[in-house]
Order: structure tokens, then C-alpha cells, then sequence
């Protein structure tokens, strides 16, 4: 099922707004900076200038009714008295979460039919139509009354007491609407009729959920007849970057016939409240006029802004009339800061930055786009927490306070228009390629400039994303460039992929190097060849699912190139909305969980954060952490205690931080100490010498971790919080086999051996263990006359695939093919000799293929264990595997884990730079990961042993030679790679355990490169060997 379009219906004799390209806005005012004005300066301060006196709010409850189309909307409903049919409707909110209509999810395809620009659905084009009063208690007959709509998705007509007002498209924009002729003292109406669908639709084609209704703030603004229209704060540094170089360009409104004489005050003070600059100026209007009033001055030895060190200025401005009373004040912060591309580098205030990046969607699990302003400082507080210095707010401007918060916080911002027509992008009359839409895009270019112009934390605009190349981005680039020369312009529609390397397209708008989701070689090729502009990947590491593998590999090439200068990865938040099945169970709901049965969607390919909805973290933003920590160790010399720290910081001196170091010997802590006296400066390197203890080498693990901390609280981090960390062997005190020794050679207790017709047990004092020769696995272990095993431990190849292996060339549909998930074991000979059990034996699939010719030796020593050594020959027919070891079921009481090993966290072989080797302590229950589709999840990398019990009795099992992998599930994988959702899990009354001898990585390649081939498994003849001990 899918929307389509009737007849073309008629709109009077004209063609509607919502079809017409050159309409779009009508009758608002032209767009301004973020700012709310107040009646005084110390009014205007009280709320850091978000909120004042002249503001009154109509977020809330409203009145809504919701029509199939925008013909059954009689206008006269706008004139008329509240009749009983309405229901209530939360404002900001979107309609479809509130019981109205249904969301939509579709990444690239419009969600209506047919596609047909600029024309949309006549028929099935759902139109909500929102009321409500409002009192105004003020006199205002010396006032304006402004309306501001801070987002209204996708098109709306605005009534107030009766009277057309005017129209909007835009949906991530303000609109404001001058209703001062209508609008009364007392109680006032207001009401707007929301299109779902228009011609604005062709330009939001976004990976996210189509969702409508009011989505940002509703306000009025009640200002003076003369009063601040609008300023231009320009704050760069001088040619030393010592100096400020502020420049402020003020914008008065006369709405009067008559002329007006004041005062325009101007001051700019520090954070201590020290005036740093001054100006007074008398001003006359002329009637009707808007005059700009230029302030100029050289701040002498600025405190400058960046990411690190988010130093902001109070600027405020006071309007005066001639007897000195203040008309309207505006408080505003500023922060000095240049940006430069030179010498094919991203610069700021003259020095070369790096990009700690995530794209960023507005997202909340229960309101959809609506996202609080504690959810958003929860977010700025995680990025922080989590290394990352920059966000681009895609695919469209974000909130206001978004900007806010990233101005005092530090966070570098790419605000990006609201422009994408994904599905369209490339056909001969697309839009960008068609002069009828150049007005829609120069608008939504000019909203997004103009609003945020003002904030320090935007370096870059970026003019859309995935709209194809021409002329009318060339239009709004040349636009942007002489109207704010001071910031890059990026666009990634200009590069294109070759095979080994990346080149420009013959479009000159961007300023940077952007491409999405490059391979690393394609990067390379580009670097190699001199390049002009800085490469920032504008889309990278997609985090769908178990993913962001084979970070630390992009991060290695750009601590090669200079001109390599980091990137955006994809994206910061799941975008799944809370849903409830019909148990009443909530669960975390994608595409074609709300869509009628039929409908095409892209289901949750809208899943790809590094949070949660929630904002719970998954693992994989511990390897973000990781990867793009500040502060790296390399290792000199670490026999003698030499180490080398790299300052990757761009702003900060390594003082800030204490540095903590130990020595771990088997997981247990034997030496700590501390440094307070770092002194490295930024993107500078210092050898430290650290004074071990005297240690011995015994046969133990001996292992350095160095840890870097914050040094003095902040308002997001506190003191102690970990910035960055690392971990080094001693290779020179450690054992270069794993510290496990096996029973010496005649040690074997007389142990009882029974064979029967299909078994042979294997029996001590107080175990036994039981040999299938059918199957040639180990198929129970009874201690104390209780058995452990519910199924018997058995070769495994294969894992519940994540939504990058089903994807990936070389991933699931290879192993479904392979028969891999379904394999038997053909015991060809048995043999017995002393305490050794050796099976000889072939790997067939559910086909009877035969996949691995196998030798499984079975050695049974003292104290209740047992060696198993595996031999794997594959055949030609194996073209990948998703893993090689052993899975067994345990009884459901088996659900402690202790392991020696990476840790605490997920690990995989292309994910491992964040997990230290320890000893850690689990359960199975919270080792399980919440991938909203369920997934492969739970593998722990690098393992020595790993104990699983009850509480009373235990399982350990060994590595021998190499180290493992180990995983633990309350889960089956066919259910986990059957079920859609958490919920449709069923929970086993056993203990899934998964020994590993290797495990392929995650990669990224549901939208990026297919698995690099280091981190698949070998298609080669191997041996491992481990043991299991049941002492």
C-alpha cells in the first residue's frame, strides 16, 4: 500500500503554495538571528538571553482534528467558535505519535506516490488543523505582536481571530509572522492547517521518519514599535590570532510614520562581567526605516573560542528612547575565533583541528522530532564524555538551544540546510538542476545562515546532502560565500569514487574534501596526490547495529596525513520510537512497525546510532572513545620504562590532565602511581621515563596502563573523568605462550574408562565425562551427579548475522549458502590410546557437502580437565566463515562469568582498541547487548580463561598457545537471527556458550566497505587447543 494521487483539484485559479517551487513563505519576516528580546538588559540576562519578559509561550495543548486532505479543510473552521469535535494534541509534538495517522520510515524513497515534483498526493496528502486561544493580558497598543512557529513540518496556513495570515514551507526553520493588526487584548484565536505532504517534501528526502505536525517551539514575541531587528556579531582574530577584530552591525525596525530618536547602548564584557568594550550611539529613523548601525574595536589580547576552551563574551544591546527609558535590551553570546582553510588544512585561529565527529538527527524515542532541552544537554554531556568535538546537524538546521549549548559547551558544528532530494537526485530536471525551485532553496540557504550566524561553534554551512550537483547550488554557495566569507562551505555531492582514490567533480562549491563512507585505500589515493583541500569524511563508520569496526584504521591514516582531518561518523542516536505489542511489552519499534501491511519501507536502516533512543550507550561508542581520545602513547623503550606522549589536543596543554600509571601482573594491580606535572603542549610529543618497581619474570602477564584525567571539574566533566588511556605488554617479563601450564608428563591419575555402544565415558572421583562417537563431541560432563552440558559442545562456524554481515560480500548470504548455520560432524575413526580419545572426522552441511576435513583429540589429565585440540583443513568450497570454535549449551544456573581477558565491554577483532586486558566479573544476563534488531552481540576478544558457574561449582576454560574468544547467552542464535525485535526474544533455560578460536569483525559495510580482509576468518588449514577444567 502507498499514497497516490488523485486529479489535480483546483485552489481558486491559482496553483497552490504547496505546489509551487517559487512560493515559499508568504507574508513572514525576512529570517534574523536566534535572539529574544526583553524590556531590559538585566531581564534579558536572567535567562542567558532564551527567555524574557516579551515572550509568551503557546507550547502546550492545543485543539486538532485530522482530515484526509487539505480540500476537506472548510477555511471557515479558522472563523468559527470551538465545536465539540476536537481532540487534544501536545505542541511541540508530531501528530502521528499522539494517535494520528502513522509514522513513516523510508531512507531513500519519497513516502508518497507517485513521485512527480512539484505535484504531491491530492486524495491522501493527511492535513491536521490545530487551535487554540491565548490571553494577552498587555496593553499592546504601542506594540508589535510577533508569532514565531520554530518548525512546522511540512506546510502550513496560519490563522489568527479569523484573519489568513500567511504560509510556510521549511520544516527545520523558524517562521515569523507580524499578527499585530489582528491580534487584541484579551483573549486571541489562533490555528494552523498542516500539509503533510508538499512540494517542500521533494527537498526533505532524509534518512529519518516522515513525521508532521508543530515541532519546535510556538511563541509570541511583544515588542516595541521601534526595536532591534536584527545584529551580525563578526568576532574573528587578527593576523597574529591575538587580537580580536569585533565588528558588530545592529539592525533597528521604525514600524511608525513618523521618525524616531534614541539610543543604541552596546557593551561587551568577559566572563568576569569586565566591560571590554563600549560604544554609545544616538540614532535617528527615519519613519518606516531600518538602519544598521556599525561598532567597531580591537580587543587586545582576546581569550579565544574553540572546542576545547569555549571562552564566550556577554554582548548585550539596549535600545533607548530619548528620555533614556530602555525599549528593548538583548543579551548574546559571543566567542573570538577564525577559520581558514590553508595549505590544504582546516584551520582554527591558526591551527590545524581535528574532527572528532558525529552526524546528528533530532530524535526522541517517545516524541519523535520534538527533543527536550535536558535530552540535548544530555547529548552535548555524552559527546563530551566520549571525545567527540564535533557534530553536523543533519540533514537540516538543528534547535536553537542545540547551538546554544554548543557555543558554551564546545562543540564544533557543521549546520547543514534542509535540503535533500535523495530519490530524484540524478535525474536530468531535478531540482537542484531546475531553476523553478531556486527560490525553495535559496530560502532554506538563507534561513539556516541568517539564524545562526552569531554562533561561534558553526565553522562550516554545508548546503544540503544527497540533492545531486548544479547550478542552484552554485547559486546558494556564492550566496553564502559573500554573505559570510569567515566559514568553509562544504558540500559532498562533488566528489566522486574511483577505484584506489577520490576526486572532485567539476562543481567548484565546497571547501573541503567530504566524501561519504570512502574504503581507506580511496582515502589514501587522495591524500597521495597532493591534495588542496582538507579530507573530512562527511559519513563514516555507520553504526548500525553491532558495528563501527575498523575505526582505529582510518584513525591511523589520519595521524599519517596532515591534511587528513577526521570525519563525521553515522550517526550519533537510534532513531526507533517506542511501540507496545499486544502483551503491552514496550520495545523499540523501525520501519514497518507503524506502516500499513504492504507498505515498501526501509525497516531499520533508521537504526544506526551510538546511542540508544534512550540515550543508553551501545558498545561500540566505547571504541569512539577509544580512537579518538587526545592523548596518545606510543612505546619507546617499555623494558627500560620509556614512553612517549603524543599532545593531540589542538587548544590544550597536557597540565590540565594527571596522569596514572600500574602494573598489573595476571590482572591484579602490583604497582600504582601518579603524575600531576605533565607540561606537553598541543600537537607536541614528550618522553617520559616511568620508575617501575623491580619485577620478576615468573611465567605471569605482566601488563602498563597508563590513564589520563581531567584534572579540575567542569560543568560536564568531572574531576577524575578519564579522557584517555592505553595498554602495553611487557614482552620482556611475559611468557611469549599464555601463562596456563598443562599437568606435567606423568602426572594422569588412573582415570576409569567405560565404552559403550556409542559413547565412551571417561570417569574420575567426582566427574565424568562423556564422548559421543557419533558425533565426536564431547556431550556431557556430570559433576557431582549433576550433569553441566544441555547440548554437547560442538564446532561452530557461524553466528547470528548483524546487519553489516548481511550486507557484506563476503557475510551471511556466503555462509547461508555454505549450509554453515546447520553442520554436522561424520566420525570416520575413533581411536582410544591411554587417556587420549583421537577423532578422525568430516564437516558436512545440512546438503551433505563436505566443508573441513577435522582431527578432535580428546586428553584427559589430572584434576578434572581435559585438553581438545582441533585440527581444520577446509575445503574449496569454504568461502567464508563467521567464526571457528565451539558452542554448548549449560544449564541455565551456569550464568557467572569471571574471564581473564579484553574487557569489560564487547570486543571484536576490528574493535578492540577500547577493551583492556583484566580480569572481570559478569553475568550472562548483563552481558546482553540491546541491538533493536536483535544480532550477533556479547563476543570478548583476547581471552586467557574464562570461568563459567553457579556459584558453588565452575567451568574454566583455558587458551592454550593463542588466545580466544568467548561469548554468553540466555538466547538461541536462530531466535536472535529470527527475531525482528527484543521483544519476540524467547529466553532459554540454558546457558549458550560460544569458545572461540577466531571470530570475524563487524566493519561497517550496511553503508560503507565490505569487511577488510585481516578481519575475516582465514580460509586456511589451522590448529588450536584449550582446556576445560572441572576441578
Amino acid at each position: 500500500m502507498v499514497f497516490t494521487s488523485g486529479s489535480q483539484k483546483a485552489y481558486g485559479s491559482a496553483q497552490p503554495y504547496w505546489e509551487n517551487p517559487s512560493v515559499f513563505r508568504v507574508n513572514s519576516e525576512s529570517p534574523v538571528t536566534d535572539f529574544t528580546p526583553a524590556s531590559t538588559i538585566q531581564k534579558a540576562k536572567q535567562n542567558n538571553g532564551l527567555d524574557s519578559d516579551r515572550v509568551v509561550s503557546l507550547n502546550g495543548e492545543w485543539d486538532f482534528r485530522l482530515f484526509a486532505n487539505p480540500f476537506e479543510v472548510d477555511d471557515k473552521i479558522f472563523s468559527n467558535n470551538m465545536d465539540n469535535d476536537w481532540q487534544k494534541i501536545k505542541v511541540p509534538g508530531n501528530w502521528e505519535l499522539q494517535g494520528y495517522s502513522y509514522p513513516i520510515y523510508r531512507n531513500v524513497d519519497y513516502p508518497f506516490e507517485p513521485v512527480n515534483p512539484p505535484f504531491v498526493p491530492a486524495d491522501d496528502n493527511p492535513t491536521g488543523v490545530y487551535k487554540r486561544t491565548f490571553q494577552l493580558d498587555r496593553n499592546i497598543t504601542e506594540q508589535q505582536v510577533y508569532l514565531e512557529l520554530g518548525g512546522v513540518s511540512s506546510a502550513y496556513f496560519l490563522w489568527v481571530n479569523g484573519e489568513k495570515i500567511g504560509y510556510a514551507e521549511g520544516s527545520k526553520t523558524a517562521a515569523r509572522f507580524n499578527i499585530t493588526s489582528v491580534v487584541k487584548t484579551g483573549t486571541n484565536r489562533i490555528g494552523l492547517k498542516v500539509l503533510r505532504w508538499s512540494d517542500g517534501s521533494y527537498l526533505e528526502d532524509q534518512d529519518m521518519w516522515s513525521l508532521t505536525g508543530i515541532e519546535r517551539d510556538v511563541r509570541l514575541i511583544i515588542r516595541p514599535n521601534n526595536h532591534i531587528k536584527d545584529f551580525y556579531v563578526k568576532s574573528a582574530l587578527d593576523k597574529t590570532y591575538q587580537n580580536g577584530m569585533f565588528e558588530l552591525s545592529v539592525e533597528t525596525k521604525n514600524t511608525l510614520r513618523k521618525a524616531f530618536k534614541g539610543k543604541l547602548i552596546v557593551q561587551l564584557e568577559n566572563a568576569l562581567g569586565q566591560s571590554v568594550a563600549h560604544f554609545e550611539n544616538i540614532i535617528t529613523q527615519k519613519n518606516l526605516d531600518d538602519p544598521v548601525f556599525t561598532f567597531k574595536q580591537v580587543i587586545k589580547n582576546v581569550k579565544k573560542w574553540t572546542a576545547e576552551t569555549p571562552y564566550l563574551y556577554n554582548l548585550s544591546i539596549v535600545l533607548e528612547d530619548e528620555q533614556q527609558n530602555s525599549l528593548e535590551a538583548v543579551a548574546y553570546n559571543v566567542g573570538f575565533r577564525t577559520v581558514e582553510t590553508k595549505n590544504g588544512q582546516l584551520l582554527v585561529n591558526g591551527e590545524p583541528i581535528i574532527i572528532r565527529g558525529v552526524n546528528r538527527h533530532e530524535h526522541s524515542l517517545e516524541s519523535g522530532r520534538y527533543v527536550s532541552h535536558e535530552t540535548m544537554l544530555k547529548d552535548i554531556k555524552l559527546m563530551k564524555q566520549h571525545n567527540i568535538n564535533a557534530v553536523r546537524t543533519a540533514h537540516y538546521p538543528n534547535d536553537p538551544y542545540w547551538y546554544y549549548l554548543s557555543d558554551k559547551y564546545g562543540i564544533y558544528l557543521m549546520s547543514e540546510t534542509n535540503i535533500e532530494t535523495h530519490q530524484i537526485r540524478s535525474q536530468p530536471n531535478s531540482p537542484v538542476k531546475n531553476a523553478q525551485w531556486l527560490p525553495a532553496f535559496m530560502g532554506r540557504t538563507q534561513n539556516n545562515i541568517e539564524i545562526y550566524k552569531n554562533h561561534p561553534s558553526v565553522i562550516a554551512w554545508s548546503l544540503g546532502n544527497e540533492a545531486g550537483n548544479g547550478i542552484n547550488f552554485q547559486h546558494t554557495f556564492d550566496w553564502i560565500k559573500k554573505r559570510d566569507p569567515s566559514r568553509s562551505v562544504v558540500y559532498a555531492g562533488n566528489i566522486r569514487y574511483k577505484s584506489s582514490h577520490l576526486e572532485f567533480g567539476k562543481w567548484s562549491y565546497s571547501d573541503w574534501a567530504a566524501p561519504m563512507y570512502p574504503s581507506i585505500e580511496e582515502c589514501v589515493g587522495y591524500l597521495e596526490k597532493a591534495p588542496e583541500k582538507p579530507l573530512i569524511l562527511i559519513e563514516y563508520a555507520h553504526a548500525m547495529g553491532n558495528s563501527v569496526g575498523e575505526l582505529k584504521d582510518y584513525w591511523a591514516e589520519v595521524e599519517k596525513h596532515p591534511v587528513f582531518q577526521g570525519g563525521y561518523i553515522w550517526d550519533w542516536v537510534d532513531q526507533s520510537l517506542i511501540k507496545h505489542d499486544s502483551k503491552g511489552t514496550p520495545y523499540f519499534a523501525y520501519g514497518g512497525d507503524f506502516e500499513p501491511k504492504g507498505f515498501n519501507t526501509d525497516r531499520n536502516f533508521v537504526i544506526n546510532g551510538l546511542v540508544a533512543a534512550d540515550r543508553k550507550l551501545h558498545p561500540h561508542i566505547y571504541e569512539v572513545k577509544k580512537v579518538y581520545q587526545p592523548v596518545k602513547v606510543l612505546p619507546t623503550d617499555l623494558a627500560n620504562g620509556k614512553i612517549t606522549i603524543n599532545n593531540r589536543f589542538d587548544f590544550t596543554n597536557l597540565s590540565e590532565l594527571d596522569m596514572v600509571w600500574k602494573i598489573q601482573k595476571n590482572g591484579e594491580i602490583i604497582w600504582t602511581k601518579s603524575d600531576t606535572q605533565l607540561d606537553i603542549a598541543p600537537h607536541a610529543n614528550s618522553s617520559i621515563l616511568l620508575n617501575y618497581p623491580e619485577l620478576v619474570k615468573d611465567g605471569s602477564e605482566y601488563f602498563l596502563n597508563v590513564s589520563f584525567r581531567q584534572k579540575n571539574s567542569s560543568e560536564l566533566l568531572p574531576k577524575g573523568h578519564e579522557i584517555g588511556y592505553a595498554q602495553f605488554k611487557l614482552e620482556h617479563l611475559s611468557n611469549v605462550a599464555q601463562s596456563l601450564e598443562l599437568p606435567k608428563e606423568g602426572t594422569q591419575i588412573q582415570l576409569e574408562i567405560q565404552k559403550r555402544s556409542n559413547s565412551i565415558n571417561i570417569q574420575s572421583a567426582t566427574v565424568t565425562w562423556s564422548i559421543d562417537t557419533d558425533t565426536g563431541y564431547l556431550s556431557q560432563i556430570i559433576k557431582n551427579n549433576m550433569p553441566i552440558l544441555k547440548a554437547p559442545l560442538r564446532l561452530n562456524f557461524w553466528r547470528p548475522p548483524t546487519d553489516n554481515d548481511n550486507i557484506d560480500i563476503s557475510g551471511a548470504k556466503v555462509w547461508e549458502s555454505l549450509g554453515l548455520s546447520d553442520t554436522s560432524n561424520q566420525v570416520l575413526d575413533t581411536k582410544l590410546s591411554g587417556n587420549t580419545i583421537n577423532i578422525t572426522s568430516e564437516i558436512l552441511n545440512r546438503q551433505k557437502i563436505k566443508l573441513f576435513d577435522a582431527k578432535i583429540s580428546y586428553e584427559f589429565f589430572q584434576n578434572d580437565q581435559v585438553k581438545i585440540t582441533t585440527d581444520l583443513s577446509p575445503t574449496n568450497a569454504v568461502k567464508s566463515m563467521a567464526k571457528i570454535g565451539y558452542q554448548s549449551n549449560l544449564t541455565s544456573d551456569y550464568s557467572n562469568i569471571s574471564w581473564f581477558g579484553a574487557g569489560p565491554h564487547e570486543s571484536y577483532i576490528d574493535r578492540a582498541e577500547s577493551a583492556l586486558i583484566d580480569v572481570y566479573t559478569d553475568s550472562v544476563e548483563n552481558m546482553f547487548e540491546r541491538y533493536v534488531k536483535p544480532q550477533e552481540y556479547g563476543n570478548r576478544t583476547g581471552i586467557r580463561w574464562v570461568e563459567v558457574g553457579n556459584g558453588k561449582d565452575s567451568l574454566k576454560f583455558s587458551a592454550l598457545l593463542n588466545t580466544m574468544n568467548f561469548s554468553g547467552r540466555q538466547y538461541g542464535d536462530n531466535d536472535i537471527h529470527q527475531s525482528g525485535h527484543i521483544n519476540e526474544l524467547n529466553k532459554l533455560d540454558t546457558t549458550v556458550f560460544n569458545f572461540d578460536y577466531k571470530v570475524r569483525g563487524v566493519g561497517t559495510a550496511a553503508c560503507g566497505p565490505n569487511l577488510a580482509e585481516q578481519y575475516q576468518v582465514p580460509i586456511t588449514p589451522l590448529q588450536f587447543s584449550f582446556l576445560i577444567s572441572a576441578e
